[in-house]
C-alpha cells in the first residue's frame, strides 16, 4: 500500500511539472501580434531624413504605410522594431503598387548605423521591378555588399530561376504573405508559402565582420526603404513568434 501511494504521487508530481513545462513552452510559442493599436509603441522610425519620416512611415488601423509620394530626394529609413531578436520566426502581409517602381526590403538580425545611415546586417528583398528578387537574401553588411542567398560576388543580380509554384500579386490590391524563420545560423524565407530562401549562413553570418557588428546571428528587425527610391508598399497581420 505504501509503494503505491508513493507511485501514485510520483505519477501525479510528473503529470503536473509536465503539465505546467508544456503550459509556459506553449505560451513562448505563441504567435503575437504587432500590428494592433497599441503595438504602435513597439516601432520607431529611423533616417536622417528626420522631417520626412512620418510622412513617409504611416502607421495606422493596423496597416503600416510606405509612401514617397514621387519624392526621390531622400536617404534611406526604416520602421524598426525596438525588440532584440535572436531565434525567431516573422510573417506578414505586404502589397504594393508595380508602377512605383522602389525598393523595399525586411532587415532581420540587423543594427543601425545612423552614421552611416544605414543598417549593418542581413536584408530579405522585396524589389517591386523584379518580383524574383522578393524572398533572397542580401548582405547589406559593410564589408559584404553581395548577394548571400543566391550566393554573388556584386550586389547585381539579372535574374534567378523561382521555384514553378511562385506567385506574386503585383496589382496592388491582392496581398502576398512573407514568412520568415531565423534559427542559429539559418535563414528561411517563404512568399506565399513556397519556399524562396533556404540558407545556411555558417562561416558567413557568424565570421569576424558580422560578430564584430554584433549582426547575423542576432539584432533587431526593420522594414526598410532605399534612398532615392519612389515607392508605394503596404504591410499588415504582422506576427512575431520568438523560440
Amino acid at each position: 500500500m505504501y509503494k503505491i501511494s508513493l507511485y501514485l504521487l510520483f505519477s501525479l508530481f510528473i503529470s503536473c511539472s509536465s503539465g505546467m513545462f508544456f503550459k509556459n513552452n506553449k505560451k513562448e510559442q505563441s504567435w503575437v501580434s504587432l500590428s494592433n493599436v497599441t503595438g504602435q509603441s513597439l516601432w520607431s522610425r529611423y533616417g536622417n531624413n528626420t522631417e520626412k519620416l512620418n510622412d513617409f512611415w504611416v502607421f495606422e488601423n493596423g496597416v503600416l504605410t510606405c509612401n514617397t509620394s514621387g519624392d526621390r530626394d531622400h536617404s534611406g529609413s526604416w520602421f524598426l522594431l525596438e525588440k532584440e531578436l535572436r531565434d525567431f520566426e516573422f510573417k506578414f502581409k505586404f502589397r504594393y503598387d508595380k508602377n512605383l517602381g522602389g525598393n523595399s526590403g525586411l532587415q532581420v538580425r540587423s543594427r543601425l548605423d545612423l552614421e552611416n545611415n544605414k543598417m549593418q546586417g542581413p536584408q530579405i528583398d522585396i524589389h517591386p521591378p523584379k518580383p524574383f528578387r522578393t524572398g533572397l537574401i542580401y548582405g547589406e553588411t559593410t564589408g559584404v555588399n553581395h548577394w548571400l542567398f543566391p550566393v554573388t560576388d556584386t550586389w547585381k543580380l539579372a535574374s534567378y530561376d523561382t521555384p514553378k509554384d511562385f506567385v506574386m500579386y503585383t496589382d496592388g490590391i491582392r496581398w502576398n504573405e512573407m514568412y520568415v524563420k531565423c534559427e542559429g545560423t539559418k535563414i528561411m524565407t517563404k512568399i506565399n508559402n513556397v519556399t524562396i530562401a533556404d540558407f545556411d549562413g555558417k562561416g558567413v553570418l557568424d565570421d569576424t565582420l558580422h560578430k564584430k557588428l554584433g549582426v547575423g546571428l542576432s539584432g533587431k528587425i526593420a522594414f526598410q526603404l532605399h534612398k532615392k527610391h519612389d515607392v508605394y508598399i503596404q504591410f499588415r497581420d504582422i506576427y512575431l513568434k520568438k523560440f
